[in-house]
């Protein structure tokens, strides 16, 4: 870290593992819609049944993860800067 409590940008990957995390991201965006395609269709066939309002819910909560990886990349493509402060560290920031 620098001496302002601030973070560098992200070193540059090598080729290889640029590509393979391009992939994950990619794979990630297709999981996002196959999945949000197949809640979207259990939620117009569930009808009452309490087992199918439930699959739904598991469907639901298992577009985290994937989500969850596309902003955290995002975030390490983008590196910090001022407009993004570090994460809290209990140190105050402010210069006055």
């Amino acid at each position: 870290m620098n001496r302002d409590g601030r973070r560098p940008p992200p070193r540059e990957l090598p080729p290889q593992q640029r590509e393979a995390l391009r992939r994950a991201e990619h794979l990630c965006w297709w999981t996002l819609l196959v999945m949000g395609l197949v809640a979207t269709m259990m939620y117009f066939v569930m009808g009452g049944s309490q087992a199918m309002k439930t699959a739904l819910v598991e469907d639901l909560l298992s577009l985290v993860p994937p989500a969850a990886f596309l902003v955290a990349s995002r975030f390490r493509r983008k590196g910090w800067t001022r407009s993004t402060p570090p994460a809290a560290s209990g140190r105050s920031t402010s210069t006055s």
